[in-house]
Formats: C-alpha cells, structure tokens, sequence
C-alpha cells in the first residue's frame, strides 16, 4: 500500500510542478501571481527563451547540467513548446503544448506532453484552466523504475477577494490514468478537490483532498491528503489496510 501510495502521489505532484513551471515559463508572473517569489518555480539559472515572431509563439526553456527552482529542487534539461498568447494567463482561448523530453528533476525523468487552455472565469469569478498530460512517464533515477500517466485536470485558482496572496489556493479536480510501477494498469478520479496553499510558510504539496484509483489485479486504492493542514502527510486505504505516508520533496 504504501509503495504504490508514495509513487502515485510522487507523480500527481511532479505533475503540477510541471504545470507551474509551464506557467511561469510562458508568463513569468500570470495575472493569478499577485506575488511572483511565492509560487513561481523558475529559478534565475533557467535561460526561457521565446520566439513572437512565429504564430504560434515558440518557446524553450533550457535549465542546463545544472539548476535550483525556487522550491529547492535540482533540475535538469530542456523543455520546449509553443503557446498562442504572450498574455496566456489573462486571454480566454489561449493555447500552449509544452513537450517534457529531457527533463529532469531530483535526478528522476520527466516524458510527456502537457497541454493548457485558459477557460477564462467561472460562475465563482476563479480562472479556470484544462490542463492534460499525454504519454506522462515518470522513471525514476535511482533504480529505473516507471510510471506511466495520462492526466485530464480542470485547474482553479481560488481567491479570496483579499490583495495578499498567502489566503489563496490552487484546486485540482480530473482524472488520470496509467500504468503503476509494478506494472499494473490504473484509472485515479478525484472525488474530492486537490487543494494547494498558496501561503508561501506552507510546503507545496497537497493539504486537501482525496483520489480513488481501481488498479488492476489489487483492491482500490484512495489517497486522502487531509482537511488543509501544512502536514505533509496523506492516509492511503487499499483493502482494509491503511497506512499513514509522507508527501515527498520533489
């Protein structure tokens, strides 16, 4: 329970780390940033460069042999893509593929082509983004092992009304499916909200919310991350057995 648990949140959360860094690439500080240092990753050794000239834009981000995001995690590689606004964060419609290839972060390799679209604003006045993840693949850099990932994600940004950003949160709700590191294939809902904090004293990692993954030859397994608590602690359920697991530091 508690290894497929841990590889399962491990990929959930480089997920959205790959999607935040999408952000911060394209955008460097998106309307939803009130305050850049919080949540942007991107740390000064990445080199984004961009390309207007074409339709639609370019775009590469090169982090070299080595580089520090901002959260502390070593990355590697190169990420490139194309997006059709400069203002991607505020112009409903707008577009970006980023492709993942050689990619790494904490030595572990990133595959797999992220899709954005901004949906603009919903009945709550939050913006909204669909988020997908193709041909995800996670293989680890300390024994090879993989986890492969499709993700359909419908991302919320949560405001407070307030000017500060440390009551805001990112919502997560979508599925994902794929195939666990032991080899067995999976479909993960989320039945109840992923929920980041967007208070830069908390980690990021999720405080809230639950999944539900039906893995084949296995019990279903449920990942509960909590009521909003810093913790950095999930329960994970798998046949009667649960077992306490602690969030990983990408």
């Amino acid at each position: 329970v508690q290894a497929i648990a841990s590889d399962q949140t491990y990929m959930n959360g480089l997920t959205y780390k790959s999607l935040m860094i999408a952000f911060g690439a394209m955008s460097g500080n998106i309307n939803a940033f009130k305050n850049e240092n919080s949540d942007n990753l991107l740390g000064g050794c990445a080199t984004v460069t961009k390309d207007t000239t074409v339709f639609p834009n370019q775009l590469t981000v090169e982090f070299g042999n080595g580089c520090t995001l901002n959260d502390g995690s070593p990355v590697t590689g190169v990420i490139t893509g194309t997006y059709t606004s400069s203002q991607f964060g505020s112009v409903p419609g707008s577009h970006a593929v980023l492709n993942f290839d050689s990619f790494y972060i904490n030595g572990n390799h990133i595959l797999g082509i992220i899709t954005l679209q901004n949906k603009g604003t919903n009945a709550n006045s939050n913006m909204t983004f669909d988020v997908s993840m193709t041909n995800g693949n996670l293989i680890f850099g300390s024994d090879g092992r993989m986890i492969k990932q499709n993700v359909q994600w419908l991302f919320e940004l949560i405001t407070s009304g307030t000017n500060v950003i440390s009551d805001d949160q990112f919502s997560i709700t979508g599925t994902a499916n794929g195939v666990t590191s032991n080899g067995d294939a999976y479909t993960d809902s989320i039945v109840s909200p992923l929920v980041i904090s967007r208070d830069p004293n908390c980690v990021r990692e999720f405080i809230k919310g639950v999944t539900l993954a039906h893995i084949a030859n296995n019990p279903d397994l449920q990942i509960d991350y909590g009521s909003g608590t810093c913790d950095t602690r999930a329960d994970a359920t798998q046949g009667g057995v649960t077992v306490r697991i602690s969030l990983k530091d990408y």
